[in-house]
């Protein structure tokens, strides 16, 4: 969740609102706002700023979103978006003397490496956003993308895939779980499978050098599936300057969880990696 100076937090849900399309028959989801309880209160009070439709206006938010300093909330969905491979949108707050957010369509995205993003965007100083697909089985795998705000005078973000990961051999494709942001303007990230064991990595993509314009990825970590966990399912964040903090979906204390299909997989573990 987001959080305002207000202590107001925002927030998104995958089903329900308003909006019915057609691969979210029991709602397509929404951005919503909690305000906290005023004096002598004790609930919060919950105002839903856009409900999503499907189609075009996109639905199905597995990520939440992150907020500017104008106020203005940006996120992904993961289906229905014209072409139901998903969107990048912005919802503005209301204008002085009215009452509903404005939401915008940033990107529609169109397939093949261009598909489907579970998880959100991040932000850096100059507004560019950034953040991953899971792309469109079984042609193209995961990849790392960059919208970058209009030029003074034109309305339209400009989008820079930035990497595009090769599948390892994979039959499965690779989902960005999450990006944060490095001190050198790098990127780091998870990603679901892939790695030496295929059950997943924590990568950083460094930034081109002077006169080049391609990203390099580097492995700082592939999971094993064991004791360490597998399949990371959020991004990492530094907590000192050579410390990262993640989590994964599986893996870990095995004997502890059920299984699936008869496969124990574990219940996930929270880690750190230090260099």
């Amino acid at each position: 969740m987001s959080r305002d100076k207000s202590g107001n937090l925002y927030g998104t849900t995958n089903a329900g609102g308003t909006g019915k399309g057609m691969f979210c028959t029991y709602g397509c989801g929404t951005v919503f706002e909690l305000s906290p309880p005023g004096k002598r209160q004790f609930a919060w009070t919950e105002a839903v700023l856009h409900s999503f439709s499907g189609y075009t206006d996109g639905g199905t938010l597995y990520a939440g979103v992150i907020r500017d300093t104008a106020g203005n909330l940006f996120g992904t969905t993961s289906s229905d978006g014209g072409a139901t491979f998903g969107t990048v949108f912005e919802l503005s707050p209301p204008l002085p003397g009215q009452s509903t957010w404005t939401k915008t369509t940033l990107h529609a995205c169109t397939g093949g490496p261009d598909a489907i993003m579970f998880s959100g965007v991040i932000s850096d100083a100059a507004g560019n956003l950034y953040g991953g697909t899971y792309a469109d089985p079984p042609t193209a795998y995961g990849s790392v993308f960059r919208l970058s705000p209009p030029a003074p005078g034109q309305s339209a973000w400009t989008r820079t895939v930035l990497y595009t990961f090769n599948g390892e051999g994979s039959a499965f494709t690779e989902a960005v779980a999450g990006l944060s942001l490095a001190a050198d303007g790098g990127l780091y990230g998870t990603r679901d499978v892939g790695g030496a064991y295929n059950v997943g990595t924590v990568f950083k993509l460094k930034p081109p050098v002077a006169g080049m314009t391609v990203w390099k990825e580097t492995v700082l970590y592939s999971f094993t599936g064991g004791a360490d966990g597998r399949s990371p399912s959020d991004k990492v964040i530094r907590v000192g300057p050579k410390t990262l903090l993640g989590q994964t979906g599986a893996g870990g204390n095995i004997a502890e969880c059920p299984s699936v299909h008869g496969v124990p997989i574990g219940c996930g573990t929270l880690f750190t990696l230090t260099r």
